[in-house]
């Protein structure tokens, strides 16, 4: 017998019980209204991120005014009318979009859990990695306080592509030193409306 196989009869000889899967009560974590923003605010505060609360989405571009004075190359998924953004259609070159400077864009939902955004077929794949300030609008109602909840949710949609975003790009991997935007967005607004 050569070790190969004398590896193979032992682990055959360790079968152990099997034993089912914990089940899991995620109703516990299910919180609505208010504390759900709550929760959700703080999480995309604790990964670096910025968060917003709007009234009226009309005030978004007074917020893009008072934030990103300098922002010049901005693009645009949501309606802004005193902006000035690069118009965009899905057969733009990526390559052409090195210079962005700001991408305003609606996430179709939010998770309380880890202050992440769902970004769901983006008219263009690279528009929240290339930017160099990313905004990303969420309407409050669709705030989940899970990820067992995000995913009952998108698991019932058709789609193509999508991404969770969560805060702005960082890494630590070199010296145990924190890196803002190392290979993406400098930093991610969220904004409730």
């Amino acid at each position: 017998m050569n070790s190969r196989q004398h590896i193979f009869d032992a682990i055959r000889r360790a079968q152990l019980t099997p034993i089912d899967h914990p089940s899991i009560d995620y109703s516990k974590w299910t919180v609505e209204g208010q504390s759900l923003l709550m929760d959700f605010q703080s999480m995309v505060e604790n990964v670096g991120g910025l968060y917003s609360h709007l009234g009226q989405i009309s005030e978004l571009e007074l917020l893009i005014k008072t934030h990103y004075p300098a922002a010049v190359n901005i693009i645009s998924t949501v309606s802004l009318n005193n902006i000035n953004a690069i118009p965009m259609d899905p057969s733009t070159d990526p390559h052409l979009l090195a210079d962005v400077e700001l991408i305003v864009m609606e996430a179709s939902l939010g998770i309380a859990e880890n202050g992440s955004v769902w970004l769901q077929d983006p008219l263009i794949r690279v528009l929240p990695f290339i930017t160099q300030h990313l905004i990303v609008v969420l309407q409050g109602s669709r705030v989940v306080a899970n990820m067992n909840d995000a995913y009952s949710i998108i698991s019932t949609e058709d789609f193509g592509y999508g991404v969770f975003v969560s805060g702005p790009s960082k890494t630590a991997d070199i010296e145990q030193s924190l890196v803002i935007g190392a290979h993406g967005a400098l930093s991610t607004r969220i904004v409730i409306t």
